[in-house]
């Protein structure tokens, strides 16, 4: 199997719960509320570049160092999606880090890995990316929420958090059978839908599993595994510290 690319993206430090990538961090998207009808004609915009009437931009749903991601609604397909559009001013290196989420998430078809749908540019040469918009929280705020005493229904009992984590192990287990490993597992990469699902997030991270793929300092201090803290290789074994980490995070409602 081709080994996968790895994107070397930009840092901006955020923090011991921000993604590293050799040594620095990058920012994890940040949570917007729907924007204002006031700033309707500018989202239409937006969704007449990417897709020629296509897509109907409803909101913002959080932005990065990188980009944005919009709420959308496919007419050609009746449904509602997510976009994630690349800024016009990336770097190449975060170009190839964009196509490489894309393609890493495509391929791996699993009900607890968020798919993607299309992917395309607009006339300006403006990356992005369709996947499934799920309306729900990441784990990281549920566990905030539980530890608030506002659990929600996926939250409220130990078999329940179990359950939730057994879900992100199969997603796991899909990605090592592929020669996949994800190198930043943690409750903020991992969605809570409002039906049960439960979906692992941002391969953007992600290395192929073959020797001498996934060398460096990548992950996410709170989860990563003593081998990528020392910015060796990371490996499947890497992964399944990184679940433990998680589960003890969901357990006990701290990292």
């Amino acid at each position: 199997m081709d080994p996968l690319p790895r994107p070397d993206v930009p840092p901006a430090v955020r923090g011991l719960d921000a993604t590293v990538q050799d040594g620095s961090a990058t920012g994890a998207t940040k949570p917007r509320q729907a924007l204002p009808v006031l700033v309707q004609p500018a989202l239409d915009a937006v969704g007449a570049a990417i897709g020629q009437r296509r897509f109907s931009i409803a909101g913002l749903l959080g932005e990065g160092t990188s980009g944005q991601v919009y709420r959308v609604v496919d007419r050609d397909l009746g449904r509602d999606v997510a976009i994630k559009v690349l800024d016009s001013a990336a770097s190449p290196t975060r170009v190839a880090g964009f196509l490489h989420e894309a393609r890493v998430a495509a391929r791996l078809e699993h009900p607890n890995i968020l798919p993607i749908h299309d992917i395309g540019s607009t006339e300006a040469g403006q990356l992005w990316f369709a996947m499934r918009r799920v309306d729900g929280q990441t784990l990281a705020a549920a566990i905030d929420d539980t530890a608030a005493g506002e659990p929600p229904p996926m939250m409220v009992d130990l078999n329940r958090r179990v359950t939730v984590m057994l879900q992100v192990c199969n997603a796991v287990r899909a990605a090592h059978a592929q020669s996949i490993v994800h190198r930043d597992i943690k409750p903020a990469n991992i969605m809570l839908g409002g039906f049960g699902d439960v979906l692992l997030l941002d391969w953007g991270t992600a290395s192929s599993a073959e020797p001498g793929s996934g060398q460096g300092r990548i992950g996410t201090p709170l989860y990563m595994s003593p081998e990528q803290a020392r910015g060796e290789e990371a490996t499947c074994a890497s992964d399944v510290y990184a679940l433990g980490a998680t589960l003890f995070h969901l357990v006990v409602l701290r990292p």
